[in-house]
């Protein structure tokens, strides 16, 4: 019944999507309005504090504030790469939005000096950032050049590679690397020297990807350089902090999740003499994952040895590393049982208050992972 349900819902949330304009509000827009957008500059913690509240505000405080629900590219890029692998999967009706979302993603590019890269549509402040709207950054990057490669590997589309390889260049040459600790660190966001580990992980498993694509040395040799950081970084338990400068020591979940995939990915496109010791890691990793970020019920936790987090992108990106990292039976089944649960978290069913970036765009790539995983199973099955 689940796996039936699988393409089913995710067919759902497109028609969603579609009929928003692939526009929602998110949770940490507040700073959109004009009067708290200002805070940003005026006073940064009270800006972050702004944030925080926004966080746990619905639509009408938003309607109240004036801020208008926004297209964002991490939304544009999550349903494009499921997009794709429903198609792969032979789901016919997820055809008609490749090109739309293909182009609205390119849309939603931003120039740079010497590429494109991709950022959020509102401002964001942090404890590490404190930035304007639509200023790119390496994780939106990152996801975009993916699904722009995902679906270039499935129509070669050479606008498709060209927008992910100026989105390369934007990664390399405007953003570049630092060193710490006798490593090089991909920065997060311009500026910023913030050893943050998920996303060297991330970008380890799109250069290796590019590297085969384009038979460039360069995307190669820095998928290795990302790869060497995170594991040298991993702790002696299998986890990784968030960042590990002493900011940012915490162990949450999708943050994890990220590491797992993005290593996954690595693994699946790197040179063989690396694949033995990033299986090892991503192994060591997963165990940890699996005893320490899920609960001995089988949902996911929010921070290590936690609570059950109800968090829409936590519940999603749990349950695309059970379909990624998990190479057995029992995983999947723990997989099915995520999606289960993922099925009755409110932030999936709001009424009027959606979040496609954050909830609904994860909720769709992570169902198409598992799709996929479950296609194979039975492949597998019948030969």
């Amino acid at each position: 019944m689940v796996d039936q349900d699988i393409p089913q819902k995710a067919q759902e949330w497109f028609l969603l999507a579609k009929r928003l304009g692939w526009k929602s509000y998110d949770p940490y827009d507040i700073l959109l309005s004009p009067p708290l957008e200002k805070l940003r500059t005026l006073s940064p913690f009270l800006a972050r504090l702004a944030i925080q509240f926004g966080k746990f505000s619905g639509a009408s405080i938003r309607w109240l504030l004036k801020i208008a629900p926004h297209e964002e590219a991490k939304t544009l890029s999550d349903y494009l790469e499921s997009a794709v692998i429903f198609s792969i999967g032979e789901q016919r009706w997820v055809d008609v939005y490749l090109e739309e979302l293909a182009q609205r993603l390119i849309a939603r590019s931003i120039p740079t000096g010497h590429g494109v890269g991709w950022g959020l549509e509102f401002p964001y402040t942090s404890r590490f950032v404190n930035v304007a709207a639509c200023t790119p950054n390496l994780y939106q990057s990152i996801n975009a050049i993916q699904a722009l490669l995902a679906l270039y590997k499935l129509n070669h589309s050479s606008k498709c590679l060209d927008f992910a390889l100026q989105g390369s260049h934007f990664i390399m040459d405007d953003l570049g690397v630092f060193e710490w600790r006798n490593f090089k660190w991909f920065r997060y966001w311009p500026g910023l020297d913030a050893p943050i580990v998920n996303i060297q992980a991330s970008l380890a498993g799109v250069f290796s990807n590019l590297g085969i694509l384009t038979g460039k040395p360069v995307y190669t040799e820095l998928s290795d350089l990302a790869m060497q950081t995170v594991v040298n970084f991993q702790n002696d338990d299998g986890s990784w902090y968030y960042s590990v400068d002493g900011k940012a020591n915490f162990v949450d979940g999708f943050h994890t999740g990220f590491v797992l995939q993005g290593l996954s990915e690595y693994a699946h496109h790197c040179s063989e003499p690396n694949r033995p010791l990033v299986n090892r890691v991503i192994e060591k990793g997963f165990a940890f994952f699996k005893q320490h970020l899920v609960s001995a019920s089988g949902l996911p936790l929010g921070f290590a040895d936690g609570s059950i987090s109800l968090d829409g992108q936590n519940f999603a990106q749990c349950l695309q590393t059970f379909a990624i990292c998990g190479q057995s039976s029992a995983n999947l089944q723990a997989a099915r049982l995520i999606w289960c649960e993922m099925m009755k978290i409110p932030s999936l069913n709001p009424g009027h208050n959606y979040q496609l970036r954050w909830t609904y765009g994860p909720a769709v790539l992570a169902a198409a992972h598992l799709f996929a995983v479950i296609v194979q199973e039975k492949k597998a099955s019948l030969n």
